[in-house]
C-alpha cells in the first residue's frame, strides 16, 4: 500500500516524495513490526498436523455449523435476504 501510494505521488509530483517519505516509512513500520514479531515469535511453535480446516464459503460454516444450529444462523440470514430484497425494491 505504502510503495504504490509513493508511486502515485510521484507520477503526480515529484515534489511530493519528500516530504511524504518519512510518514510513509513510519506507516509501514507501524503496520508491519507487529506482523514480523508475530512471525519472528512463532516461527518455532508446534503446530498440530491434524487440524481441521473449515470452508468459509460452506452455508454451514457461515451459519455457524452444529454448534449455533439454526436457532440463530437461519434468521440472520433471512434478515440478510430480506435486506437485500428490501433494498433493491427501494432503488426500482
Amino acid at each position: 500500500m505504502f510503495p504504490c501510494m509513493m508511486l502515485i505521488a510521484a507520477v503526480l509530483n515529484l515534489q511530493l516524495i519528500q516530504p511524504l517519505l518519512l510518514p510513509a516509512l513510519l506507516m509501514a513500520m507501524l503496520v508491519y513490526a507487529p506482523g514480523l514479531y508475530y512471525w519472528w515469535s512463532a516461527r518455532k511453535t508446534k503446530y498440530d498436523a491434524k487440524a481441521t480446516l473449515t470452508n468459509p464459503l460452506e452455508i454451514k460454516t457461515v451459519i455457524g455449523g452444529r454448534d449455533v444450529g439454526l436457532r440463530v444462523g437461519m434468521p440472520l440470514l433471512v434478515c440478510a435476504v430480506t435486506g437485500l430484497l428490501v433494498a433493491w425494491l427501494m432503488i426500482w
